[in-house]
């Protein structure tokens, strides 16, 4: 069996107002659909990204939330990131969020550029480019498995 590609990614958020229109100003997001899901106790905001084909991302707040700030460390998402295509693109996505002053930092890996910022929850995004050439990328054989190249 195969898996076709990622669904959606659901946030627990503080402010679900302040973050769907965080990601609207700052990431491009449109929004989709909002509803309140009593059975499971909280409100739920729903965007998608002109340039994300197929992709949802769902932001949750929750009437009785646990208080606990985001934190990288604990266990569960360490972060979200966003693939930008190339240098140039991310080079104007850095444009985009000093103009927003969103604060950001950069880091340049072998194999790929990041943008690292944070949402309004201090939930880590990235936006990334890769710099690995198609010679050193792993391909997929027919039963899904990736073969990696050979060293």
């Amino acid at each position: 069996m195969r898996l076709t590609g990622v669904h959606h990614v659901t946030l627990s958020v503080t402010d679900l107002d302040g973050t769907a229109t965080w990601y609207r100003d700052v990431l491009g997001f449109e929004d989709m659909l909002r509803y309140r899901n009593d059975s499971i106790g909280g409100m739920c905001h729903i965007v998608t990204h002109p340039y994300i084909d197929g992709f949802i991302l769902s932001f949750m707040q929750w009437d009785a939330p646990n208080g606990t700030p985001f934190d990288e460390h604990a266990l569960g998402l360490d972060h979200l990131s966003f693939g930008v295509g190339d240098r140039a693109a991310l080079e104007a996505w850095r444009q985009r969020l000093d103009n927003q002053n969103v604060d950001y930092s950069i880091t340049e890996l072998p194999e790929l550029s990041v943008l690292v910022l944070r949402d309004p929850d201090n939930i880590q995004l990235e936006l990334c480019t890769s710099i690995v050439s198609e010679e050193d990328r792993g391909t997929i054989d027919e039963a899904g498995r990736i073969r990696l190249p050979e060293s």
